[in-house]
């Protein structure tokens, strides 16, 4: 009993001992910036995160440290910093102005912090998402997991419904799940037989004309082929009738000159209807991708400000400053 009071003891008085000397080697990190909050994280201690303003100082055990500095929709930086026991330690850094976009919401932790959420799922507007088989919105919504896999449900009155599985990571992603074809990749698609109506879920016109395009294009090519095999022949047999040595020869060789060169023209004519149908029908295919439109629309790509003006409070959380003290 008495060696487990003593061995308490003992441990009491190191940690004791510990803590003075931590107090004792600290320094202070003076921040300045040019917007009005930043998210501080110390050595990656995401869970000791401050929010800080510019002028706010943190104090710190002395020493190396490496900071991780973040705006919301705005820059995300990492530097390693050294400071000094009873010093304080300028750090000033001029943010790039927010943009609300997917981009700066990508694996931006100030996001992350704010939203309490990180993934973040972009669709149509008028599409419902569904996480897990809970109805989370329309449009834009986001959510907190610590699931790696999520499955999402996406139904839209139109096109139907369709799933995926998301993993989900410590730093904020962000799915853009659209199902409405997209305009310009409809019109890059339209030079490819059937493609731009597969997009625009147009299967069975897509598919006819997908097929129709191959089985004419395989037909303009073997029949192409057996033009040139007829005419080859064709001029074959008549070296051999102008070569003639008598005029018996001659008379049979005319002969078969005028009957090969019959055989020759057909196979021209036919290479030239097949060829013609197949132009045909990749014309009507350039047609008919850019008139006729797609049942859904086009899809009315909204940026991401339209979806966070309608989220409450989001303007950003008031700046307090903060005294953060880290031993």
């Amino acid at each position: 009993m008495n060696k487990v009071f003593l061995l308490l003891l003992l441990t009491f008085l190191v940690l004791f001992v510990n803590n003075q000397v931590n107090a004792q080697n600290t320094g202070y990190l003076k921040f300045e910036f040019n917007v009005d909050s930043v998210l501080l994280v110390i050595d990656y201690k995401y869970d000791e995160r401050i929010m800080l303003s510019s002028g706010d100082s943190v104090k710190i055990i002395a020493g190396s440290h490496v900071l991780n500095l973040s705006t919301l929709f705005g820059s995300d930086i990492t530097r390693n910093l050294f400071v000094f026991q009873d010093t304080t330690r300028l750090f000033s850094y001029n943010f790039r102005p927010p943009v609300q976009n997917v981009i700066s919401l990508r694996n931006n932790y100030s996001a992350r912090n704010h939203f309490n959420a990180n993934v973040f799922i972009v669709t149509d507007e008028e599409s419902d998402v569904y996480v897990n088989d809970h109805y989370l919105g329309s449009g834009f919504t986001y959510f907190d997991s610590n699931q790696k896999k999520n499955n999402i449900r996406i139904e839209h009155p139109v096109l139907g419904n369709k799933t995926y599985l998301l993993s989900a990571e410590s730093l904020p992603k962000v799915y853009e799940l659209y199902q409405r074809p997209d305009k310009f990749t409809h019109t890059a698609l339209s030079v490819l037989p059937g493609a731009s109506q597969i997009y625009k879920k147009q299967f069975l016109k897509g598919g006819l004309l997908l097929a129709g395009s191959i089985a004419t294009g395989y037909l303009s090519f073997s029949s192409h082929a057996k033009y040139e095999d007829e005419l080859a022949l064709f001029r074959r047999m008549e070296e051999d009738y102008y070569n003639a040595r008598d005029e018996q020869t001659a008379l049979i060789l005319g002969n078969e000159v005028e009957y090969q060169y019959k055989v020759m023209k057909d196979a021209n004519d036919q290479y030239k209807l097949i060829l013609g149908t197949a132009i045909t029908i990749y014309a009507l295919n350039m047609l008919d991708a850019f008139i006729s439109k797609p049942k859904s629309g086009y899809r009315d790509k909204k940026p991401l400000e339209f979806y966070l003006s309608k989220e409450s409070g989001f303007v950003g959380d008031a700046s307090t400053a903060t005294l953060k003290v880290n031993f």
